[in-house]
């Protein structure tokens, strides 16, 4: 607990909040930053939330964890930064290892954006409906 840091994301280590620092998305006083990006249709876009679709891309790309094995949003982080985690637990004396990888983060903006992309719905072949928003 001494290595850590409280930021409005949750306590994590000061590495990680220096890594979200630079990144733009937490302020030196470990509030959420309000730093507005470009988004995908000329409309600003706050970091955190491309922040949020990696975070949700980890979950959803890493291994299913076993029961004894908890990742917090530091480890998710350390996931992003390093490119992988590797944490020890226990089963009945017997000791096992979780081993996460995931393509290490080396921008935030860029990442956020390719997995919010990753993650919208596909058009089966329909076509679009044309609203008319004059009448």
């Amino acid at each position: 607990m001494e290595n850590l840091v409280k930021t409005d994301i949750g306590l994590i280590t000061t590495i990680n909040a220096n890594w979200l620092f630079k990144q733009g998305i937490i302020t030196r006083e470990g509030y959420i930053s309000n730093n507005l990006l470009d988004g995908m249709v000329d409309k600003k876009v706050q970091a955190y939330s491309y922040f949020r679709w990696l975070i949700d891309d980890v979950k959803n790309k890493i291994p299913t964890t076993p029961k004894q094995v908890y990742l917090e949003i530091d480890d998710l982080i350390d996931v992003m930064r390093v490119g992988s985690i590797d944490k020890p637990y226990k089963v009945d004396e017997k000791e096992f290892r979780y081993i996460a990888r995931y393509p290490k983060v080396d921008n935030v903006y860029n990442s956020g954006r390719k997995a919010f992309t990753e993650h919208q719905p596909i058009n089966k072949g329909k076509k679009k409906q044309f609203v008319d928003f004059e009448d």
